[in-house]
């Protein structure tokens, strides 16, 4: 994600909040109204947790899901997934499984090589 793309994150991310509300610990109504420069910020540096990459599965030039993957000091060569959400169609949920199996090597300076969630 880049720090201009802020718009299709805020987007997807409300997509997100509004198709699955109980999959997150957030709310669409509370997410709706946070100011731009809070979705600049998350495009442009992430959620200052260290280490970390938003990543968002596109489809031609839509976005179509995304997760946060996130890096723990202790364990530099595993990631945490939080935030995902995949648009409810199959060939997307196979276009974000790529995602993230392609971005094993990180995007960041620090290599990811184990995806999971929690």
């Amino acid at each position: 994600m880049r720090p201009e793309e802020w718009r299709s994150l805020k987007d997807l991310r409300l997509r997100a909040l509004e198709t699955d509300p109980d999959a997150f610990g957030s709310t669409f109504a509370e997410e709706r109204v946070k100011p731009v420069t809070a979705w600049q910020e998350w495009a442009a540096e992430g959620w200052g947790l260290g280490a970390q990459t938003t990543l968002v599965a596109l489809v031609g030039d839509r976005c179509l899901g995304m997760g946060v993957c996130i890096v723990a000091e202790a364990e530099p060569r595993s990631a945490t997934v939080y935030a995902m959400w995949v648009y409810p169609q199959p060939v997307v949920r196979g276009s974000v499984k790529n995602c993230f199996r392609n971005s094993s090597s990180g995007r960041r300076s620090r290599t990811r090589r184990n995806f999971f969630s929690r």
